[in-house]
């Protein structure tokens, strides 16, 4: 069981919150890293569900704070957290926000490619170093656990996330499934993302007790756009099949087709088909707005 220790402080701006994280996994080796602000958008019903939504390259809290209300989930809790400001992640090397994880730490410098909104990924190789044990994922996966443990017991959790942050999220997947992850969590969401740690997924889960049984009760959705520019989709596809493999029986891969390329983005497809879903899952009360 992985532990963490979670140190949160008022940060300047108002309503976010600024944590700093220090960790302790399997390699008993503290690595600390300073988040930036975190938003919360408030459930304007009754409260039944809590979500942290991570975001995508260069993007921060304050971005995805505006984003989650399009989903028109009244009663959901949304927490939107800012990745820490890293270096040499695109954009000629300038700072950018985003979890430290295989795609920018593992590929080789051809394969990250800057473009005008973020990197492109031109292949992800079956030769790739496998990332469970990488530092950037572990801390994030941790912050991720801090803004969840003092959420109410009667109110249910989830993890979403795109791009990037849909990449961890489906890492905290598979993180609950092997007991890493100490919240009990209901539901994932990824989009236009990949799976980090897919090609020693099946031997972990097979060699820990109850891990089986966890992956099969976590209900987890991947959508992803035929047309997508920056992170194709046969990763995302690939990477489902990979959670279905593995034991995740409730996986569902939504494929959102489009007719022109999107440059990666969530359209509203995109935002429809997670609003339902999460609305099912969760069983909240009411419909969601899909209304253009």
């Amino acid at each position: 069981m992985a532990s963490g220790l979670f140190s949160f402080q008022k940060s300047m701006a108002s309503g976010s919150t600024r944590a700093k994280v220090t960790a302790e996994f399997h390699s008993k080796k503290k690595v600390t890293t300073e988040f930036g602000d975190t938003v919360t958008v408030t459930p304007t019903a009754r409260h039944q569900a809590t979500i942290v939504w991570l975001h995508d390259l260069n993007e921060s809290g304050y971005d995805s704070s505006e984003l989650v209300k399009s989903f028109s989930l009244y009663n959901v809790k949304w927490i939107c957290p800012s990745s820490p400001l890293i270096s040499n992640v695109g954009f000629g090397g300038a700072p950018a926000r985003a979890c430290k994880i295989s795609l920018l730490q593992n590929f080789k410098e051809e394969h990250a490619i800057s473009i005008h909104r973020g990197f492109k990924v031109n292949e992800f190789s079956s030769r790739m170093p496998d990332p469970y044990e990488m530092e950037g994922l572990k801390n994030s996966a941790a912050h991720v656990a801090g803004l969840l443990k003092n959420e109410p017991e009667n109110v249910m959790k989830g993890v979403a996330g795109y791009g990037i942050g849909g990449a961890l999220a489906l890492h905290i997947a598979t993180c609950y499934a092997l007991g890493s992850f100490p919240i009990q969590i209901r539901a994932v969401v990824g989009i236009n993302c990949w799976l980090p740690n897919r090609f020693k997924l099946g031997d972990q889960i097979e060699s820990i007790p109850d891990a089986t049984s966890r992956a099969g009760e976590l209900s987890v959705l991947v959508t992803h756009g035929n047309n997508d520019k920056m992170v194709p989709y046969e990763t995302g596809r690939s990477s489902a099949e990979k959670l279905s493999k593995a034991g995740f029986k409730q996986i569902k891969l939504k494929t959102i087709h489009l007719y022109k390329p999107c440059d990666h983005a969530i359209v509203f497809q995109i935002m429809t088909e997670v609003s339902l879903w999460l609305t099912r899952k969760f069983e909240l009360e009411g419909e969601p707005d899909t209304t253009v």
